[in-house]
């Protein structure tokens, strides 16, 4: 490098001596490109060598457990072209193994879970989404979906007739003191897709009396500035024909539902959707990415 070096200082000393003769200086000024390019790769190869390649295997290996296997090739293909007669190029074969074997693994799973379908979901009773957990009860199917409760006393939908209200109550406790909360929704399901029946409707589950429920003072029990847990109510109405078939109930995994307050409502403290995105079809891929599964209803007939 040295030498190339001396060699193209001493071209740009020539074509400032010769300033006459035009064919030399374009002559030497080609050299000088080419010498330049050249410096430049030796350069850029200085800079890769100084990048080990124990270093470099050890990046392959943690790309293939990473399953980034295209990643790890294109390191590979590195490691070989700058260090060819070292140990660590002589173990790139036994990695390209190594990735061709998580390959098939991974294809063998894929086919597994489309021959099984929604079979393989499974059911999870708490789920922690960013900075709220999430805890499930028990669901109900019934004429009424009931909320709000103070005293004695509650609130409550009645379903049309043909109609019934698929309900459950739910816990969540926030380390935020304003969140924004998941919302949960209901899919049938669809041969090899899930089809959005429609969101679940998010209500509390209970107020210290009717005065808090009216908004005439507040209820600490139900803000989350002053208590860390609170309990709500869910509920979806649906046909009785869509209730006789399989149904995935999945909770987001981002908190959409804003936190709103109208002093005229009843009750004035409520959660609004209109952050949360609406999907109309669901893979099982979508489903891993985007969604918690909390109940299968008629699960038997998957």
């Amino acid at each position: 490098m040295k030498n190339r070096i001396i060699l193209f200082v001493s071209l740009l000393f020539l074509i400032g001596c010769s300033s006459n003769n035009s064919g030399s200086d374009e002559t030497l000024k080609l050299q000088i490109e080419v010498l330049t390019k050249e410096n430049k790769e030796l350069k850029e190869t200085v800079e890769a060598l100084k990048y080990p390649a124990s270093d470099r295997l050890a990046h392959i290996k943690s790309l293939i457990s990473e399953n980034k296997f295209n990643e790890a090739r294109s390191e590979m293909d590195k490691l070989k072209e700058l260090f060819p007669m070292s140990d660590e190029a002589k173990e790139i074969d036994i990695q390209s193994d190594i990735i061709k074997t998580k390959e098939e693994e991974i294809k063998v799973e894929e086919a597994r879970i489309k021959a099984l379908g929604f079979k393989v979901l499974k059911e999870e009773t708490t789920a922690q989404v960013g900075y709220n957990k999430i805890t499930i009860g028990n669901f109900s199917i019934a004429q009424t979906f009931t909320y709000d409760s103070y005293d004695s006393r509650y609130f409550y939908n009645t379903a049309d007739r043909g109609n019934k209200y698929i309900s459950f109550r739910i816990t969540i406790t926030s380390s935020d003191k304003d969140p924004k909360l998941p919302m949960i929704w209901a899919y049938s399901v669809d041969g090899d897709q899930l089809k959005l029946i429609d969101n679940f409707i998010l209500r509390f589950a209970r107020w210290e009396d009717y005065g808090t429920y009216l908004g005439n003072y507040s209820d600490n029990g139900n803000d989350f500035s002053k208590t860390a847990t609170i309990a709500f109510k869910v509920g979806l109405e649906a046909s009785d024909e869509i209730l006789r078939n399989p149904i995935v109930i999945l909770l987001g995994k981002s908190n959409c539902m804003s936190r709103s307050y109208e002093r005229f409502r009843n009750p004035p403290i409520s959660y609004l959707s209109s952050d949360c995105d609406r999907l109309e079809i669901l893979t099982i891929e979508d489903i891993k990415e985007k969604f918690v599964v909390v109940k299968i209803l008629n699960k038997n007939k998957l």
